[in-house]
């Protein structure tokens, strides 16, 4: 039954074939398991088309997209160690086209692209570069020679977007590279490609990538949360069979806001042994459930800490403990985790805590903490009440800058701009000889705002004002929002 369903298939949909680059039935099959996250199934199809076509370059593009989502799945650098002699292998058979095709140079791009955001994960950051570099050369030959093939508008569109929110400290790899970047034109590659729909019969997991990189892009530097969840929501409904599209729907749902949602997903997401151990999922599942204030948060951050092996999380999970103890009242354990958490706190001696924050030797301020977690959470009338808790009479001066920002951004969320813009200005008023990231946030949030009144020199002031402030905590986060913001705003001279 099964052969004549295949057989079927390839009446009814032509199949990619070019000299040796065979896209067939069988491996659109390994890859809609490898987009699920079910590498072991993909893998085998892969294995099995390698045994019967040997001459198939096809199956080294689509298994290198195992090897790049076992290791984001498992975090691990020693997954990453051992596999990244893989990526070189692959290009020397993908260079070794024998007929005029576009799928090989853009294979060895995506290749090369793929394993930059890797590299960049693992911290081999020159190295990254030069794989950035390289598919941006073939990229731009292989839109040269076939500038219908619309798989190029998907890559040199993300590239595009990368080198344009670049941050300040990170310019040398924009000059290896060697693209001008420009956010908002690179948004627009990716949406032609998506909204041709090419190559969706037989590139699905090429489609799947874009839609969610457009989608976290979109999420991450416009805040168009209305926008961004309808696309998400259309993009991830396979989320109770596709762990994947459950981690991402996860985490746009709670930076739009419906974090009830978010968890919801989480705890529906498929847990069979056909996928992969996902441990970023209870990272991503107790923080959402801490800022809902929810008790077992805990259960979720402690079953990240002991099975994911990548310690680049610890900090802001161990964080996360102390915070969660603090809030039923257990101050013992509160110092124990704010203990764990600074041991990976690289950054500890360097930046100032805010008093939701809070450091070993002093617990933080209560009620800032619980106002923080639910804004984060989108709780916003919950936070506004919690925050109604505190008067100017018993707030230090540096409770006080956070106060007005906390009051800021509820005030924003909830579309009192005027109220927001206020306590921003009050808050970058009051704060102006610290470094705390509030400061600089504060202009970019009202970078946003102006933008969002129609009144763009004000917006760009203050983008640029976020612009001008150095060393401080989140600088590189910052700064690729205001840098998204300046350019959404000067394209076509909006």
């Amino acid at each position: 039954m099964r052969d004549l369903l295949i057989c079927i298939f390839l009446l009814l949909f032509p199949l990619i074939s070019k000299a040796d680059f065979i896209i067939n039935a069988r491996l659109i099959e390994a890859q809609n398991y490898i987009s699920r996250l079910q590498l072991r199934n993909g893998q085998a199809l892969v294995d099995a088309e390698k045994k019967e076509n040997p001459n198939n370059q096809a199956t080294y593009f689509i298994e290198n997209y195992i090897d790049i989502y076992r290791i984001i799945a498992s975090q691990s650098k020693d997954d990453y160690k051992k596999l990244l002699p893989n990526r070189d292998l692959r290009l020397n058979i993908l260079s070794k086209k024998t007929n005029p095709s576009p799928y090989f140079l853009y294979a060895q791009a995506d290749v090369h692209l793929q394993w930059a955001f890797v590299k960049s994960q693992n911290g081999d950051y020159l190295s990254a570069a030069m794989d950035f570099r390289s598919a941006f050369q073939l990229l731009e030959k292989n839109a040269s020679l076939y500038p219908n093939f619309l798989l190029n508008n998907k890559d040199l569109g993300i590239l595009k977007v990368i080198i344009g929110i670049i941050p300040d400290g990170y310019k040398w790899i924009a000059g290896i590279v060697g693209l001008n970047g420009n956010y908002e034109e690179g948004m627009g590659m990716m949406r032609k490609f998506i909204s041709s729909n090419s190559n969706s019969q037989q590139l699905p997991i090429e489609l799947q990538s874009a839609k969610i990189l457009y989608c976290l892009m979109q999420i991450n530097f416009e805040k168009n949360k209305i926008t961004n969840w309808v696309l998400t929501e259309k993009y991830t409904s396979d989320f109770e069979t596709n762990l994947m599209s459950a981690c991402i729907r996860a985490f746009i749902a709670h930076k739009c806001d419906m974090t009830d949602e978010g968890i919801r997903n989480l705890l529906l997401k498929p847990h069979t042994k056909d996928y992969v151990n996902f441990h970023y999922t209870d990272f991503l599942l107790g923080s959402m459930k801490l800022t809902r204030l929810d008790e077992d948060a805990t259960v979720y951050l402690k079953k990240f800490v002991s099975l994911c092996p990548n310690k680049s999380l610890y900090e802001e999970a161990y964080t996360k403990l102390a915070w969660s103890y603090l809030i039923k009242g257990d101050t013992s354990e509160y110092y124990l985790y704010i203990g764990l958490s600074k041991k990976y706190r690289e950054s500890d001696k360097q930046w100032p805590a805010l008093p939701s924050q809070g450091v070993p030797e002093k617990l933080p301020n209560l009620v800032l903490l619980k106002t923080r977690l639910l804004t984060d959470g989108g709780y916003y009338s919950m936070a506004e009440k919690e925050l109604q808790l505190l008067t100017n009479r018993n707030i230090n001066d540096i409770e006080r800058i956070e106060y007005h920002y906390r009051l800021a951004k509820i005030s924003q969320e909830t579309n009192k701009y005027q109220k927001a813009i206020d306590n921003y200005l009050l808050v970058i008023k009051l704060g102006a000889i610290t470094n705390l990231y509030i400061i600089p946030n504060s202009h970019l949030q009202l970078g946003i705002i102006y933008n969002k009144l129609g009144n763009k020199e004000l917006s760009l002031l203050h983008y640029n004002q976020a612009l001008s402030y150095k060393n401080y905590q989140y600088k590189y986060s910052i700064e690729q929002k205001a840098k998204a913001g300046i350019s959404v705003l000067t394209k076509n001279g909006k």
